[in-house]
């Protein structure tokens, strides 16, 4: 291994990655991009010894998500699982509020599968129709719910990424 510079350390993150990070004392404690030797960890460390120096923020692209708070308010009856096994079709009335109370007690990654408005009615009416396929309580597994869920994307969402929550389309 290089020898590293003075004021520099190999901090070790939470992820077992080996980063680099200048301290010295008086100065703002940085992170030195690159690795020892690159140009880049040169112009980094030559950066973090500038004292008008300032970091830029990382450009970060802005989000795909639709604003969750659009499922805040009103019924909306959902499909919640993981992309396989078991999925849970119940009522709420905030849908981000259920799905991470669902998450937090489940081992497998959930996420919303499809959702519409709708009351417990409408919730009655699919345990009705998918009763057979019943596992425990509000939860069902089969390819007839598989069915259903990609019928509702099709006829009512306007985007699909996955994990996401989706706007329905409004008039339908």
């Amino acid at each position: 291994m290089t020898d590293l510079l003075p004021n520099v350390t190999a901090v070790k993150d939470r992820h077992g990655v080996i980063r680099y990070r200048f301290r010295k004392k008086g100065w703002p404690s940085r992170y030195v991009q690159g690795q020892p030797g690159t140009p880049e960890f040169l112009k980094s460390y030559n950066d973090c010894q500038n004292a008008e120096y300032v970091p830029q923020r990382r450009h970060r692209p802005p989000s795909r998500n639709i604003d969750p708070r659009l499922f805040v308010g009103g019924n909306w009856v959902y499909f919640i699982g993981a992309n396989k096994g078991p999925i849970k079709i119940g009522t709420t009335v905030n849908l981000p509020a259920r799905l991470k109370k669902l998450q937090t007690g489940s081992a497998m990654r959930l996420r919303v599968l499809a959702c519409i408005e709708g009351t417990a009615e409408l919730e009655a009416a699919y345990h009705a129709r998918f009763a057979d396929l019943r596992v425990n309580g509000e939860w069902f597994q089969g390819a007839p719910i598989r069915r259903e869920i990609d019928r509702l994307r099709k006829q009512l969402l306007s985007n699909h990424y996955s994990g996401k929550f989706v706007q329905p389309k409004k008039g339908i």
